[in-house]
């Protein structure tokens, strides 16, 4: 059986072979075997470089790292939608109250001091109960912050 083995012949830079020369010392190794053996593992190796490699790990790391951001966006555009939903609602009952209020009271005499003593009353009120209220909305609100982050 004979081998198909082909002769080639190149030059190596000094330190290169110095380093050849070390590594055949074994005189169980060749010279040639340890330059077919680095042939075969740079070949499998494939074309594939190993900046290659690590700028695609790189990048897989980033793509995960936006989708994670793309989802806090979207949770974060959501509750900005609620809000600007309750917000609106908001501002139609205010302006639905002041045109009520408006019509209810255009065209009033001038109030005598009974008339703004109970005026008055009235307002304290409703500043009193909007104040429970928003007491109230800012309690639920910390309660389901802290049951939303247990």
């Amino acid at each position: 059986m004979t081998s198909t083995k082909t002769r080639h012949e190149f030059l190596l830079e000094s330190d290169l072979s110095a380093q050849l020369n070390a590594l055949a010392q074994d005189p169980s190794t060749t010279k040639t075997d340890i330059i077919v053996q680095a042939i075969k593992v740079f070949l499998e190796r494939g074309t594939e470089s190993e900046f290659a490699q690590l700028t695609a790990k790189r990048f897989d790391t980033l793509a995960r790292d936006l989708d994670g951001v793309r989802s806090d966006l979207e949770t974060a555009l959501h509750e900005f939608e609620r809000v600007r939903s309750d917000v609106t609602i908001i501002l139609e009952s205010l302006t639905l109250f002041i045109r009520f209020s408006i019509m209810l009271n255009a065209k009033v005499p001038q109030p005598d001091a009974d008339t703004q003593a109970i005026g008055q009353e009235r307002f304290l009120k409703f500043a009193d109960q909007v104040g429970r209220r928003v007491a109230r909305l800012k309690a639920s609100s910390r309660s389901k912050d802290e049951t939303g982050k247990a």
